[in-house]
């Protein structure tokens, strides 16, 4: 998740790569790691919890993800690479 620049997401964003990496952790973990997850922003003056609705439209959005991972991993889909579309999680070679 390196190439995601955390300063550049807007807040449905940044819970969406949260909970995939929760999942991925849960998911390449040991015994005992897993169970429901819960996520939550926190503000200035306060944490805000995101509610189940929600929680599974951010879980729809992780799936979806992980399905276009998997069609570009296996060649069932066009290369971003010829997209014309700057793609702003992507960060620039050094």
């Amino acid at each position: 998740m390196r190439y995601i620049d955390p300063a550049a997401l807007n807040l449905e964003q940044a819970q969406v790569v949260a909970l995939k990496v929760v999942r991925d952790a849960i998911e390449t973990g040991v015994d005992d790691i897993g169970g429901k997850v819960q996520l939550g922003a926190v503000r200035a003056d306060c944490v805000e919890l995101v509610m189940e609705t929600d929680m599974r439209a951010l879980q729809d959005t992780v799936d979806l993800w992980e399905a276009r991972c998997a069609e570009l991993l296996f060649g069932s889909a066009e290369s971003p690479a010829v997209s014309e579309t700057p793609n702003r999680g992507v960060r620039p070679p050094r």
